[in-house]
């Protein structure tokens, strides 16, 4: 038997949000905190997105595909053999004589912070009529969250329990696609917050073969900090993985992804509101803030460029409407039909 544990540090690339459900007189939505009010990222919250990217990679990665994204209802009331089920736990377990369910091999902690305690922020938000163009009336007109500034910095845990090759070779694919930037967690993720770097990533072992050393296992309260590193474990456990071809995979599997960059320059004044900053500065308006004070690093906030973004492309989407009506008087395309083609 050996212990098996993974550490990395994860560090907020942008403002990040971990809802609790809980709202006060200041916010709408608290951040997620300890007993003694410091915030976390719950290990359930990080387990999750760690099995929803790896189950969309797995087909490619020669795991199976889990019954999640299987079409066929039947299947998914039996218990799953793929190795994202053996990994993380049988999405639908069962007590059958032939099924083969599993619990999970993969135990994931809470991030703590690492260093000094990040200061929370409020991040405001304003619901937009879609039709007006203007703030929504009903509901959510005017509403705001607490978030972490971006710079937070978590130290991650994972251990392992009893695995196979296959375990390990889709853990060390997850961690390499969270260390490549593709991370995002918490909430408001498509409209940029929650993006993650992992780095400093380190598999661990402690090789438990007689009494002594299970005794010795036993009392140390922080036995990943004794453990052994294993060298180049990362760079080894991606080297055996066989990758599948592109060919005829199912619906909701990994083809490929695109990532656009770009340099956004001002012609002219431009107008950010942050409430927190002009209430410290004495201005009724104040730039949104990348952190706490720092007066030098102003942030575009990705919900105001998605709204950009959605309002053009719904002007297109009417201008093309109303063509398509000229030409075609017994067919008029709905804005979702013509959005979901540009």
């Amino acid at each position: 038997m050996t212990y098996q544990v993974a550490t990395a540090r994860l560090t907020a690339h942008t403002a990040v949000h971990i809802g609790s459900g809980e709202v006060n007189d200041l916010t709408d939505a608290l951040m997620r905190k300890d007993a003694k009010g410091v915030p976390f990222i719950p290990g359930t919250a990080i387990a999750g997105a760690l099995r929803s990217l790896l189950t969309r990679l797995a087909p490619r990665l020669n795991a199976g595909l889990c019954v999640v994204l299987d079409k066929e209802k039947e299947r998914r009331k039996k218990s799953c053999a793929c190795g994202i089920c053996h990994l993380f736990g049988d999405v639908n377990p069962s007590d059958e004589d032939t099924a083969r369910s599993e619990a999970s091999k993969l135990l994931v902690f809470n991030a703590r912070p690492i260093g000094i305690r990040p200061l929370q922020l409020i991040r405001d938000g304003v619901g937009i009529d879609r039709m007006t163009g203007a703030a929504a009336r009903a509901g959510a007109v005017k509403f705001d969250m607490e978030v972490l500034p971006a710079g937070a910095a978590f130290e991650l845990r994972i251990e392992l329990r009893d695995a196979v090759p296959m375990d390990e070779q889709l853990l060390a694919a997850g961690l390499a696609e969270w260390e490549a930037g593709r991370f995002w967690l918490g909430g408001r993720v498509a409209r940029g917050l929650g993006a993650f770097k992992l780095d400093n990533i380190q598999f661990k072992t402690w090789a438990l073969d007689n009494s002594k050393d299970v005794l010795a296992f036993l009392k140390e309260d922080r036995p990943w900090i004794q453990a052994q590193e294993k060298q180049n474990w990362l760079k080894e456990r991606l080297s055996t993985i066989k990758i599948s071809s592109a060919t005829d995979m199912p619906d909701g599997v990994a083809h490929c992804g695109l990532s656009l960059t770009g340099t956004l320059q001002a012609n002219g004044p431009l107008l950010t509101n942050d409430t927190m900053a002009s209430g410290a500065s004495g201005f009724d308006h104040a730039p949104l803030l990348a952190e706490w004070g720092n007066w030098q690093n102003p942030v575009l906030s990705g919900a105001g460029l998605r709204g950009v973004f959605r309002s053009h492309a719904e002007r297109l989407a009417r201008t093309i409407a109303s063509i398509e009506y000229e030409n075609k008087e017994l067919y008029f395309p709905t804005f979702y039909d013509l959005y979901n083609n540009i």
